[in-house]
């Protein structure tokens, strides 16, 4: 899992941690990272869903968690930033993973 310390960064700019194969939950404490403006994490091994702090990440305009094991909704406050901020580009695995499937992440 991404390590506890991670999280008191708080001036963190970047954080890439695509295909470190971490596995675990994300920690609520990720909305602690309210400078974060590139955020990766896909291919690792994370489960549980997305949780509900990414909507702190106002500053946040790039993010990619796809090829993990995340379920669930985005976050309401995140699908916003998405819709008022127009640069923003987020990666998940929206698309159902077979035909007559339904996706593991709801894009709201």
């Amino acid at each position: 899992s991404i390590p506890e310390e991670i999280y008191d960064l708080t001036k963190l700019f970047q954080l890439d941690l695509n295909d470190n194969l971490l596995t675990g939950t994300i920690s609520p404490s990720i909305g602690n990272l309210r400078d974060l403006v590139f955020l990766q994490l896909a291919s690792n091994g994370f489960t549980g869903t997305i949780p509900q702090e990414f909507d702190q990440l106002t500053s946040l305009v790039t993010g990619s968690l796809e090829f993990t094991d995340l379920t669930g909704v985005i976050p309401q406050g995140l699908c916003n930033a998405l819709l008022q901020k127009r640069s923003y580009n987020l990666i998940t695995d929206c698309n159902p993973a077979g035909p007559g499937e339904d996706p593991k992440v709801i894009c709201s």
